[in-house]
């Protein structure tokens, strides 16, 4: 069965987009009035409010699309867990608004999470045996390093204004 993406318009009133051939798992616009929503081995982008939505990634039906994030340059990065042991996962980043899809970091790992601070600097969230909290050393998402392990269980991350790191364990 598929899913639905519920948009809230006020006064208690939605939109509810139905159809969907896969359930969302994140959905996220961007500054520039994109839609999008991760799935189950899909990635898909709507360009009229939700109305119409295409395919843009195309991955492995046992990695899932868990977040995305922009950039104040406009770089789109997306978290990707992969369940499976030949499945990328990790990070992804898009150059053309979303476009197109590039594995850049973090592979094999099971991201949940990515956020970025008042800097623009890049988060991830990640969980199992290698996880933690991990930083973006470059602007593009090929270097990262392990800030915390001591619980290797990030469920969730959030950054707040003060650039305070907050994760759900």
């Amino acid at each position: 069965a598929g899913g639905e993406i519920c948009k809230y318009l006020g006064n208690n009133n939605w939109n509810i987009y139905q159809g969907f051939t896969l359930k969302a798992t994140c959905v996220f616009e961007s500054s520039f009035e994109s839609l999008f929503y991760g799935a189950w081995g899909n990635m898909f982008k709507s360009q009229d409010f939700g109305v119409t939505w295409d395919t843009v990634w195309s991955g492995y039906n046992t990695e899932v699309i868990t977040d995305i994030e922009e950039t104040s340059e406009g770089l789109l990065f997306a978290g990707s867990t992969s369940w499976g042991g030949t499945d990328p996962g990790g990070i992804y980043r898009s150059d053309n608004q979303g476009e197109t899809w590039n594995q850049v970091g973090l592979g094999f790992l099971i991201v949940n999470s990515i956020e970025k601070n008042s800097d623009n600097k890049l988060f991830a969230g990640v969980y199992g045996f290698n996880g933690g909290v991990y930083k973006a050393i470059d602007t593009l998402g090929t270097s990262w390093v392990n800030i915390y392990n001591t619980n290797a269980l990030v469920n969730d991350m959030k950054i707040n204004y003060c650039n305070t790191i907050f994760i759900g364990c």
